[in-house]
């Protein structure tokens, strides 16, 4: 499910104006593909290593923060 994401969706952590849209869209394609446990781990190892080359990737911590309040 996470590689499918990021192929639809590119790099995200490096993508200019269509940040916030790419960043919604990724969290409507998680919900619609279920709230398993599994899906919202890989969100949060997905966000994790965007933070991790990035700590100041804002859109990373908003949906990570996201994914622990669901």
């Amino acid at each position: 499910m996470n590689s499918t994401l990021k192929n639809s969706h590119g790099d995200l952590a490096n993508d200019g104006t269509e940040v916030t849209k790419k960043w919604y869209e990724r969290k409507c394609n998680v919900e619609e593909l279920g709230s398993t446990k599994e899906a919202l781990f890989d969100e949060l190892e997905y966000t994790y290593d965007l933070v991790e080359k990035d700590s100041r990737n804002k859109y990373a911590w908003s949906h990570s923060r996201y994914y622990l309040l669901y």
